[in-house]
């Protein structure tokens, strides 16, 4: 009878320990995609707030999408300094998208995206070759 109640006892114990195992493994689950869907919030603020830039001055726009070669003096130095602004927001977004679970769907554009800037960004390219330890991502 003794022996009984402790298999009894045991197999309970068996299984309350599976469920809770379960429920920690779901709960992990939902922290990751929490965390996934807030890096991505994040990122595409920091990218909003680069572009304002854009939309302020949107003569600059042609040296990051059009392929135009940056231009020098001051302006030029404005240029440089919005490409390393939008690199350091992009590579962010990469790595992002290449290390958190759950991520590669849902911040499948970022590699897109720095892959456009390198082929379509003479100053952004540029940026990136000359520091690719910074942009370890952006720079494959």
């Amino acid at each position: 009878m003794l022996e009984t109640i402790s298999v009894a006892a045991l197999v309970t114990s068996v299984l309350i320990l599976a469920w809770q195992s379960y429920l920690l493994r779901k709960q992990t689950e939902v922290q990751t995609d929490v965390a996934v869907a807030s890096a991505g919030n994040d990122e595409m603020a920091l990218l909003h707030s680069m572009l304002n830039f854009l939309v302020d001055e949107p003569a600059l726009r042609t040296f990051f999408y059009d392929g135009t070669p940056p231009p020098s003096g001051m302006k030029g130095e404005k240029v440089a300094t919005l490409a390393e602004m939008l690199a350091d927001c992009v590579e962010g977004g990469c790595e992002h998208a290449a290390t958190n679970r759950g991520a590669t769907t849902r911040l499948s554009g970022w590699p897109s995206y720095g892959r456009f800037l390198m082929s379509n960004s003479p100053v952004v390219k540029a940026l990136v070759l000359a520091q690719p330890e910074w942009y370890p991502r952006l720079a494959v």
